[in-house]
């Protein structure tokens, strides 16, 4: 099918609208551009300009939100840092396949830093949560020592996780990745149909959830993973 709009401006501005209906998923057809014109440098760089603001304050309320669960330093940084590596490393993918950035894949930037960041999360939890051998450790303890123990974990302190080479270490470490395996698999599963019938903007999103998904998992999680167990095993 082709849409003919007319010629000078009247006909540019239907064209324009014309291909915003489309592209956004008005009809179940895909688009494909025959003819292109150019906008303002200025429109570009105010775009780019409010797309990094946008991923800044989401970064910034991410982080927020993780030190107030964790009261932690040590967790929150390398949380907040190991997703906005993430998101530099999805924007270089973007950059070299030269997909075209827009606000629908923004968007999915955004949903891709709070689901991994809900990864983060379950693997500091797995980490350092209490787990059988610390239970019975503390019950040969004597009353005074575990008293401190417990003084010391209300003042804001922080038991030591077991060391990353360790048994207990990669044990708590797959069974989170088990977890996050099965969230990312179902993600990328569900952004398949808006991959393959391609609606535009929709493209777009679907493509960055899915890139973020394989960069999570494949780099970001393992990185993060030990890099958190390291620092938590010598504080």
């Amino acid at each position: 099918m082709v849409a003919e709009t007319g010629t000078g401006d009247p006909g540019s501005t239907k064209a324009k609208e014309l291909y915003i209906h489309l592209s956004e998923g008005a009809l179940p057809v895909n688009v494909k551009i025959v003819g292109s014109g150019q906008i303002a440098a200025a429109l570009g760089s105010q775009f780019k300009f409010q797309m990094a603001i946008a991923g800044i304050l989401a970064l910034l309320a991410v982080g927020g939100m993780i030190y107030w669960r964790y009261r932690n330093p040590r967790i929150a940084i390398p949380m907040v840092a190991t997703s906005f590596s993430e998101v530099i490393m999805m924007l270089g993918v973007w950059s070299l396949a030269g997909w075209q950035l827009d606000l629908a894949s923004l968007a999915g930037v955004i949903v891709v830093i709070g689901t991994g960041v809900d990864q983060l999360i379950i693997i500091t939890d797995e980490l350092t949560r209490e787990g059988e051998t610390a239970s019975v450790v503390a019950s040969e303890r004597s009353i005074k020592e575990r008293a401190a123990a417990a003084a010391e974990k209300a003042n804001g302190g922080s038991s030591k996780v077991a060391p990353p080479t360790s048994k207990v270490y990669i044990t708590r470490l797959s069974g989170a990745f088990k977890i996050i395996i099965s969230a990312a698999a179902t993600s990328a599963v569900a952004m398949l149909p808006l991959l393959y019938m391609g609606f535009g903007a929709l493209t777009g999103f679907a493509l960055t959830i899915i890139a973020g998904v394989v960069i999570g998992v494949g780099v970001a999680r393992p990185a993060y993973g030990r890099l958190i167990g390291y620092i938590l095993s010598n504080q």
